[in-house]
């Protein structure tokens, strides 16, 4: 049973590689048709997620000391898209993304 849902997550990743702009754009679609359904399902992940998500923000703060250099490293990355903003340089969000894991 493992083997076959890592062949099928593989597939699928494959599949969303291939295929990721037109699977955004359905995505957007579908959302953009029913806002205030998009809305509510929000809505219900959020109450059911709420104690989980409350709890990993506990775990994250629990150190200080990793906590404070978060925070100082989301500090420099909004200063220095500010200031590639203030270039007229692109900032660089994918990255960002990327990195928060």
């Amino acid at each position: 049973m493992a083997e076959n849902r890592e062949k099928v997550r593989e597939y699928y990743n494959r599949y969303y590689e291939a295929h990721r702009a037109e699977v955004n754009a359905r995505a957007a679609a579908r959302r953009d048709a029913d806002p205030e359904h998009t809305k509510q399902i929000t809505r219900q992940w959020a109450d059911r997620n709420k104690e989980r998500r409350a709890e990993l923000q506990r775990n994250r703060r629990s150190d200080p000391e990793i906590y404070q250099s978060e925070l100082e490293a989301h500090a420099a990355a909004r200063r220095l898209k500010r200031s590639l903003s203030r270039a007229g340089l692109p900032a660089a969000e994918a990255s960002a993304r990327d990195d928060r894991g």
